[in-house]
């Protein structure tokens, strides 16, 4: 959708895999982070800049002809809607069907009605991202004064936004931490709300239901190879 060429795929895959992989308590990792931040910027750039002299029909042309003609992103503003679409279309979705497979397989109950009905996969996908969230935490800032639960936000002030934690709140789902495929699920934080909701999840769950129902229909049964398997060292990506 973005019109990256294919060959250029592996490219991109490999920088957004050293830009999730940073640890803090690790410079080096820091480091090559910031390295492959600048790579992938410096390429996405030469993606837009191609498109300038006639803007192609794929999703950087089109956000490129409507900043041009519009005015509404400048450069620096253009390339980093680009980046997010990017880095966010990618990681996002990988983790979501990896965590799907892990979680129904820990819970092979689950797996079997899914496997059974596969008019119940879109609400196990939904369970997913309620139980096992691709993206568990992100940091937003406070435009002005505000108070939650007894708690003063000064404008500002950096918050960070655990949605993981408010997708397992006993207040909105009974028993949350269990895992239930047929739990009815009206709401969860797992893809944003508001204006911050995600762009593309409709695209997410599409692929997640795909992959979901491709597998179990010649898989039924499959099985781990092992049971010890490493999260992402990530703060803000929840995979494996």
């Amino acid at each position: 959708m973005l019109g990256i060429p294919l060959s250029d795929r592996p490219l991109f895959r490999g920088w957004i895999e050293v830009l999730i992989r940073r640890k803090p308590d690790e410079p080096d990792t820091i480091t090559a982070a910031q390295q492959a931040s600048k790579a992938l910027s410096e390429y996405l750039a030469a993606q837009i800049a191609a498109r300038r002299p006639g803007y192609t029909d794929d999703l950087i042309g089109y956000a490129v002809r409507v900043a041009d003609e519009s005015g509404a992103m400048d450069d620096d503003e253009l390339l980093g809607f680009v980046r997010l679409l990017l880095v966010a279309g990618n990681e996002t979705t990988i983790n979501l069907i990896g965590n799907a497979f892990l979680d129904l397989a820990h819970h092979p109950d689950q797996r079997s009605h899914v496997a059974a009905d596969p008019g119940l996969t879109a609400n196990a996908v939904e369970e997913v991202l309620r139980y096992e969230s691709p993206v568990p935490q992100l940091c937003r800032t406070a435009t002005r004064d505000v108070k939650r639960h007894g708690v003063d936000i000064p404008a500002g002030s950096v918050v960070v936004m655990v949605f993981a934690a408010a997708n397992r709140d006993e207040r909105e789902f009974r028993e949350p931490d269990r895992f239930d495929v047929n739990r009815r699920i009206d709401r969860h934080l797992a893809l944003g709300h508001g204006i911050h909701h995600c762009l593309g999840a409709a695209l997410a769950r599409v692929q997640a239901r795909a992959a979901v129902d491709a597998v179990l229909e010649r898989f039924p049964d499959y099985a781990l190879t092992t049971d010890t398997v490493d999260w992402l060292p990530s703060g803000h990506a929840r995979g494996r």
